[in-house]
């Protein structure tokens, strides 16, 4: 079985619900479940150094290769309304274009 998941935030991004979704890649790893990922580039509460790193990290495994990431290029999170939902249509573009191929 394989999941696909879009999601907006990944690690090492902070945000409230990461804990759950550790742990819910860490069960279905247990049960043999495979996940495929698709997100951008990290953005939120992490310093430059981080996000430099996670720009040249494309294709990351977790979790014994059952938890596979792709991240793709996006404009970092600002605090303007427009310009984050502006980001967000783009991730949703850009994430069921790569969903769907």
């Amino acid at each position: 079985m394989k999941i696909l998941r879009l999601q907006a935030y990944c690690f090492p991004e902070r945000m409230a619900s990461a804990h759950l979704i550790c742990d819910l890649y860490e069960a279905c790893a247990a049960e043999k479940i495979e996940t495929v990922v698709y997100t951008p580039t990290p953005t939120r509460g992490i310093d430059q150094a981080t996000r430099d790193k996670y720009k040249k990290i494309k294709y990351e495994e977790q979790y014994n290769g059952y938890v596979v990431i792709h991240r793709f290029a996006m404009f970092r999170e600002g605090n303007n309304p427009l310009q984050r939902a502006f980001r967000y249509i783009l991730c949703n573009i850009a994430q069921y274009w790569m969903g769907v191929h």
